[in-house]
């Protein structure tokens, strides 16, 4: 008989790159790297907190399962759980794949930037414009090899 301490795996951690499908387990991290060029940049001095939204894909993997009307009730909010500041105003985002989110294809299709005001900015609020949903970025939620049924022949 073997003892032993069993220890916890920290999730495996994959950058989005555009045009790509980046595959994920539940309870892995995907980053992005991105600039959200706010419109009155001088008044931001950093990011409160970064939101993407995601949509299924529908068969043909490529368009967003989307429905008539002004909300999408499709998307699929991921918050940032780590915003760390890059040069030129890059910012390196950390989502994690929650073990309860379903499983298959996904597209960025929203974002949401809150930025945190410079002392004293007196402005309109900054808002973002540009938005990674302008790119193809795309997660492959794939169950864990643990997850995954099993068949025995007979």
């Amino acid at each position: 008989m073997c003892f032993g301490t069993v220890r916890a795996q920290s999730p495996r951690s994959f950058p989005l790159s555009a045009g790509t499908c980046t595959t994920l387990h539940p309870g892995d991290v995907f980053t992005l790297d991105w600039n959200p060029e706010f419109d009155y940049e001088n008044e931001v001095a950093g990011l409160n907190r970064f939101i993407l939204a995601l949509s299924p894909l529908d068969r043909d993997n490529t368009t967003p399962i989307r429905h008539p009307g002004a909300a999408n009730p499709n998307q699929v909010g991921f918050r940032a759980t780590s915003i760390h500041p890059l040069a030129n105003g890059y910012y390196h985002f950390e989502f994690q794949v929650s073990p309860r989110f379903g499983t298959g294809l996904f597209r960025v299709t929203g974002a949401l930037a809150v930025p945190h005001p410079v002392e004293g900015a007196s402005g309109p609020a900054p808002r973002m414009t540009f938005s990674p949903e302008r790119e193809y970025f795309c997660i492959n939620v794939v169950p864990t090899p643990s997850d995954t049924p099993t068949s025995t022949g007979h």
